[in-house]
């Protein structure tokens, strides 16, 4: 639906970034729309990980790539994220004997 809504504004730059931005918008509300919706913890972290590929595609479509440096940095980043949400996957997994997230309200003090 995003897509189409930006296909209907008007904006006055190269085709790439009429292309991409859009699709960066679609995947940033699909991954929101995922973590919302969805009640394991699995699920969510690959939400997650589609929100970040759109704010990347956004990222990049607007400033036409980035340095090797940057881009570096960025993969080092989503791996570092990726191995801590799996290590928190695994113990809540241990722990609890699933990853439904609806277990983690008896952890809550009313």
């Amino acid at each position: 639906m995003s897509y189409f809504i930006f296909l209907y504004l008007d904006i006055k730059s190269n085709e790439i970034i009429q292309v991409f931005l859009p699709v960066s918008f679609a995947l940033f509300f699909i991954g929101l729309f995922v973590i919302v919706s969805r009640r394991k913890a699995l699920n969510q972290m690959m939400g997650l990980l589609t929100i970040e590929n759109g704010l990347f595609l956004f990222a990049v479509s607007l400033t036409h790539g980035f340095s090797l440096i940057i881009e570096i940095g960025l993969m080092a980043d989503i791996v570092l994220g990726v191995m801590i949400s799996s290590i928190l996957l695994f113990r809540m997994s241990r722990t609890f004997d699933s990853i439904d997230i609806k277990n983690l309200e008896s952890l809550r003090d009313d």
